[in-house]
């Protein structure tokens, strides 16, 4: 726009200048023509020609002029409208730009919460396989040890076993079945429990033998 504005202020300069130089000519004639009028000769036709020359030079200078100042403001004009239209493209393209950036951040900040909460949902259900994994061990290892304590026959005291039934392994047996007894070494010390009856209680004494 300031390189039409330029351009345009160039030709019409140019142009000025040559109806302006013509005007001082034609001027510079009818002074010259007036001077030998003024010494003695008659008025001709050639100073009439020269008048209406000047006259009609001195139009289509104001013309110009006219013309000129008209083109500027046509110009200035477009100018301002076009200014016009730029800024409201401007605004319409920062308008669409803060859109892109509200819902860029609006997408952003969703995509964020739904991976706090996808990852949350990994940790809670990896946490969750794990203390069920890990029930499931203990339960297990309850199992293992209550088989091993069923399994694993404890004497009472030290002594010599004498094994009474004749089993093989794997046999099932009764619980009322008796399988072995143990014969104390002469050092240990037991308790026997028995019954006596009252016509024989007199005659039993703390150690006795």
């Amino acid at each position: 726009m300031q390189e039409d504005l330029a351009r345009h202020g160039t030709n019409s300069a140019l142009g000025q200048q040559a109806l302006q130089k013509s005007l001082q000519y034609y001027n510079s004639e009818l002074d010259s023509m007036r001077r030998l009028h003024e010494i003695g000769g008659n008025e001709s036709q050639e100073l009439k020609q020269l008048d209406i020359q000047l006259a009609s030079a001195r139009v289509e200078l104001l013309k110009f002029k006219n013309d000129y100042l008209i083109g500027i403001d046509s110009t200035i004009e477009q100018n301002r409208l076009s200014l016009m239209e730029l800024a409201a493209t401007l605004e319409k393209a920062q308008a669409a730009v803060d859109a892109y950036q509200k819902r860029a951040e609006t997408v952003t900040t969703t995509v964020l919460d739904k991976l706090r909460f996808d990852t949350l949902v990994s940790i809670y259900e990896q946490e969750s396989a794990y203390q069920e994994r890990m029930r499931d061990i203990d339960d297990k290892l309850k199992a293992v040890n209550l088989t091993m304590s069923e399994a694993t026959v404890v004497a009472p005291t030290d002594g010599t076993v004498n094994i009474i039934a004749d089993i093989a392994p794997g046999e099932v047996l009764n619980n009322s079945v008796e399988v072995a007894t143990i014969v104390p070494d002469t050092d240990t010390e037991f308790k026997i429990v028995f019954d006596v009856s009252n016509k024989d209680i007199s005659g039993v004494k703390p150690g006795q033998v």
